[in-house]
């Protein structure tokens, strides 16, 4: 999986919508990520750190994975939109 953003736009309270390009399985799709601000802090190495979470959700069948896998019960075992979340931590040049 890689995302490859095209653009950011911000929005209030310390939120974005990063737009990009992502490719699962050799398929690409443009893709919108909330994105959320949690803050910068020092680390005990002496860098400085920014750290964001994001979450978008896709439907599976556009990038091609269109196995259904069912269950015994009844029903899937994997429905076709999937949530995507991210922790994600940037380290800053000074």
């Amino acid at each position: 999986m890689t995302f490859v953003s095209t653009g950011i736009k911000t929005e209030p309270k310390g939120r974005f919508t990063v737009d990009g390009n992502l490719t699962l399985r050799g398929v690409t799709r443009p893709v919108s990520l909330a994105v959320v601000f949690s803050g910068i802090v020092d680390d005990p190495w002496g860098n400085t750190r920014a750290a964001f979470q994001a979450k978008t959700s896709l439907n599976r069948k556009d990038f091609g994975l269109v196995a259904d896998l069912d269950r015994e019960t009844g029903g899937l075992l994997v429905g076709k939109d999937v949530r995507i979340k991210m922790a994600i931590e940037a380290l800053l040049k000074k």
